[in-house]
């Protein structure tokens, strides 16, 4: 029996500026550092566990929930396991994959002590990228790209083709400003 998963935006709104990035649609709490989540929790997050994968978020519904056998999905950006990198879609750009999660897994944080991956380089896990937060959707106004340096960005394009659009446009102010240097400069 196939199951269709269908994950609901919580914001059906796009982005409301032209470029942003990946983190503009995580949709739960995303910590660097266990001191990030003690600042804002006011307790020290659960003991890192070498033979889990990373990872710097919890989804609040499934916290102190006790795994009954069901995983829970999350829409999350496609990321090559070994390497940690984004991985392009068949349009080239970044896309959007389901994973699953088991709840105890998906309610609990595995925050490295120190800095972003201080795990003993020896534990065959440690050499997988931590598991990536889960975003909501995509608005049907927005989509992924790849930006300087590979960093994956969202783009509302409503907003893009309008800069397109009117960057090939001079105002009546851009011409009264290249009047002024013209006449500063004598030319």
């Amino acid at each position: 029996m196939e199951v269709e998963m269908v994950i609901e935006p919580k914001n059906q709104s796009p982005i409301t500026t032209e470029v942003g990035g990946v983190m503009d649609l995580v949709v739960v709490p995303v910590f660097q550092t266990r001191d990030d989540y003690k600042a804002r929790y006011g307790a020290e997050p659960p003991p890192p566990d070498p033979m889990r994968r990373a990872k710097h978020w919890f989804d609040p519904a499934y916290v102190g929930v006790v795994d009954d056998g069901e995983m829970v999905p999350y829409l999350t950006l496609a990321i090559h396991p070994s390497t940690g990198q984004p991985i392009p879609g068949p349009d080239g750009n970044p896309r959007l994959v389901t994973i699953w999660l088991t709840k105890e897994e998906a309610g609990s944080v595995n925050i490295p002590a120190g800095t972003a991956n201080e795990f003993p380089a020896n534990m065959p896990i440690m050499r997988l990228a931590p598991i990536h937060p889960p975003v909501r959707p995509l608005h049907p106004d927005e989509r992924l790209e790849f930006g300087m340096g590979g960093i994956v960005r969202v783009v509302n394009i409503r907003l893009r083709e309008k800069a397109l659009a009117s960057a090939d446009q001079w105002t009546a102010a851009d011409r009264a400003l290249l009047r002024a240097i013209a006449a500063k400069l004598g030319v």
